[in-house]
C-alpha cells in the first residue's frame, strides 16, 4: 500500500511539471526569451471566482514563460490550473530557479541524444571558435559534424565560458580560495588553454578522442599557430585529426590584405565614417533615402557577403551620397553640416573615387565564392575549383594590368567629370617616406595603377594562394576524391596509389594497412561505382 501511493503520488508530481516543461520547449524552440521584468510572487489568486478573466486583469507583463501558462490555463489546460491552485507557494515549480534547473535538464537530454548519435556514427569531426561576446565573456562556440544514414549532421553542442572553464573551476570547494588565486594570475586565453579546453569538452562528452577525425576553426594565429596554437594542441591528442580550415574566413583574411594597400585603407576608412554618418542619426538618414531610397550597408566585420555588398553599393550610390552630403552641409546643425563637409571633401577626391573602384573589381570577383562557401552543397572539391578561377581570373588582371585597369580609369574620369572631381597626381618627390613614390611617371593613370591597382591585386593573389593551396587544404581535397563521381573522373587521369599514400600519411591507424589491399580496394571501389554510373544509380 505504501509502496502504490508513492508511486501515485511520482506520477502525479510529474504530470504537474509535464505544462511547465512543455512551456519551455515550446518558448526555447521558439527562440523566445522567458523571464520578464517581473518573474516572482503567485501566479494566481486562489480568491477566484470560476470566470478566468476575474483573476487575469493584472496589467503587469511577468514575462513569457509566465504569461503562456496563464494563456494555457485559459485555453482548458486542467491539469496546470488544479496544480497552481492547490499546491504550496513553495512547490509551484514555475521560479527562476526551477526554470534554470530544466532548462539545464533539457539540455542534458538534448546532448545526451547527440553524443549517442555521434558513438553511433563512430567518427566525427570537430568545429569550434572562440570570441568575447556583448556581454564581455570570453565565449567558445563548440560543435560536431558526423555522418548518419549517409547524411550530414553539423550540431551545436555548447557555448562555454573559457576564462571560467579554465580559472573559476580549479577550487570549487572553497569560492573565497578560487577568487584569490585568480586575482594572483593573468588570465590569459593562450591556443594551447584553448585546446586544452576542447579536450576537457570531448571528455566531458565521454567521445572518444581517437575517432576525431577533422578540427575547424578559423585561421586566426591562437587556433593555428604551429607552436602554441589550440588545433596543434588538440591533435596532440587526436591523432588522427586533419585539420581544415575555414574557407570563407581564409577568403576574407585574404581580402582585407587589400588594407596593406595604403591608399585602399584610407578609402574604406572613410566609406566607414560616412556610412556610418548616415545611419547614426535620423534626420541625416532621411536625406540619404531621399536620394538613394535606401540604406547603405555597413561594413559588417562577420558577415562577409554583405562586406562585399557594401563596398560594390556605395561605389554604385557615389553620385547620389555625395549629393547627400552636399545637402547637410547647408544646414544649421554645426554637427552635421561641420562633419558633411569633411566627409564631402574626403569622398570628392580622386584617390578615393579611384581606390573604390580597384577595390570593387576584386570584390566582384570574389563575391561568388563568398556566398558559396557558406553554403551547404559544396564541398571542398567544388570550393577549391572555384578558388582556383578566382585566382586565374586575378592574375590574369595583373597580367593584362594596363588594359585592366585602363577600363577602371576610364569609368572612374567619366563619373570624377560628371562630378567635377579635378583629377591631379600628388607630388612625387625625390625622397619620400610616408607613401608611395614611384619614378619616372608623367600621368594619373600610371601613378595610380603602379600605386594602387597592381599592389592591391598582388597582395591579394598572394595571400589567397598562400591560404588555400598550403598542404591542410591539399589534404582534404585529395580525400574528396573518394566521392563516387569525383573519383570517377580523377581514376581517367592518375593512379589510386597517390590517394593511398595521403590516407596513410594522414591516418596513422592504416599504417598497419598493406599497401597493396588498400590499392586492391580502391580498384574495386572505382569499378563498383562505373557500373553504377551505366545503370544510371
Amino acid at each position: 500500500m505504501i509502496d502504490t501511493q508513492r508511486m501515485k503520488e511520482i506520477k502525479e508530481n510529474r504530470e504537474r511539471l509535464v505544462p511547465i516543461i512543455k512551456s519551455i520547449l515550446f518558448l526555447g524552440r521558439q527562440n523566445i526569451a522567458l523571464r520578464g521584468h517581473r518573474d516572482d510572487g503567485q501566479l494566481l489568486s486562489k480568491n477566484i471566482s470560476s470566470d478566468f478573466s476575474s483573476y487575469t486583469e493584472s496589467i503587469t507583463n511577468q514575462g513569457n514563460f509566465r504569461e503562456l501558462l496563464k494563456f494555457r490555463i485559459d485555453a482548458g489546460d486542467k491539469n496546470l490550473e488544479h496544480h497552481l491552485m492547490s499546491t504550496s507557494k513553495n512547490a509551484t515549480y514555475i521560479s527562476y530557479t526551477i526554470q534554470n534547473n530544466l532548462i539545464e535538464c533539457i539540455g542534458k537530454e538534448i546532448t545526451t541524444y547527440i553524443t549517442n548519435e555521434i558513438k553511433e556514427a563512430k567518427y566525427y569531426s570537430i568545429i569550434f571558435d572562440e570570441t568575447t561576446d556583448v556581454s564581455v565573456i570570453s565565449q567558445m562556440s563548440f560543435s560536431v559534424r558526423y555522418l548518419k544514414s549517409g547524411k550530414v549532421f553539423e550540431r551545436f553542442i555548447s557555448f562555454v565560458n573559457c576564462h571560467k572553464k579554465i580559472y573559476g573551476d580549479e577550487h570549487d570547494d572553497d569560492e573565497d580560495q578560487d577568487l584569490e588565486n585568480i586575482s594572483k594570475i593573468e588570465p590569459k586565453l593562450s591556443g594551447e588553454l584553448l585546446g586544452t579546453t576542447v579536450i576537457n569538452i570531448l571528455h566531458d562528452l565521454k567521445l572518444d578522442i581517437n575517432n576525431c577525425v577533422g578540427i575547424s576553426t578559423d585561421g586566426c594565429a591562437t587556433m593555428t599557430s604551429t607552436i602554441k596554437g589550440a588545433v596543434q594542441h588538440v591533435q596532440k591528442s587526436a591523432k588522427n585529426a586533419v585539420y581544415s580550415p575555414c574557407n570563407n574566413h581564409a577568403l576574407n583574411l585574404s581580402i582585407s590584405k587589400s588594407s596593406t594597400v595604403q591608399a585602399i585603407r584610407n578609402s574604406v576608412g572613410i566609406m566607414q565614417q560616412v556610412i556610418t554618418f548616415f545611419n547614426s542619426s535620423a534626420k541625416r538618414n532621411f536625406i540619404l533615402k531621399k536620394y538613394l531610397k535606401n540604406n547603405v550597408v555597413s561594413l559588417c566585420e562577420t558577415r562577409w557577403v554583405e562586406r562585399h555588398d557594401s563596398v560594390l553599393q556605395f561605389k554604385k550610390s557615389l553620385p547620389k551620397i555625395i549629393d547627400a552630403l552636399t545637402e547637410i552641409t547647408n544646414w544649421e546643425d554645426l554637427s552635421s553640416s561641420s562633419k558633411a563637409k569633411t566627409l564631402l571633401c574626403s569622398i570628392s577626391n580622386c584617390e578615393f573615387v579611384i581606390s573604390i573602384y580597384s577595390l570593387s573589381s576584386v570584390l566582384s570577383v570574389t563575391f561568388h565564392a563568398s556566398k558559396l562557401l557558406q553554403g551547404i552543397n559544396h564541398d571542398i572539391l567544388s570550393a577549391s575549383n572555384v578558388i582556383d578561377d578566382i585566382v586565374s581570373v586575378l592574375k590574369n588582371n595583373r597580367l593584362n594590368c594596363n588594359t585592366t585597369f585602363q577600363i577602371i580609369y576610364n569609368e572612374c574620369k567619366m563619373l570624377m567629370d560628371e562630378l567635377d572631381i579635378h583629377l591631379k597626381m600628388p607630388r612625387v618627390s625625390a625622397h619620400q617616406k610616408n607613401r608611395s613614390n614611384p619614378n619616372n611617371i608623367n600621368n594619373c593613370e600610371d601613378y595610380f595603377r603602379i600605386t594602387i591597382f597592381i599592389p592591391l591585386l598582388d597582395s591579394v593573389i598572394t595571400d589567397l594562394e598562400k591560404r588555400f593551396y598550403g598542404q591542410e587544404n591539399q589534404t582534404i581535397k585529395m580525400l574528396t576524391y573518394l566521392v563516387p563521381n569525383n573519383l570517377i573522373q580523377w581514376s581517367e587521369t592518375n593512379s589510386s596509389s597517390i590517394i593511398v599514400k595521403y590516407i596513410k600519411d594522414k591516418y596513422p591507424f592504416f599504417q598497419e594497412v598493406n599497401n597493396d589491399l588498400l590499392n586492391s580496394e580502391l580498384e574495386l571501389w572505382i569499378q563498383k561505382w562505373k557500373k553504377s554510373e551505366l545503370k544510371g544509380r
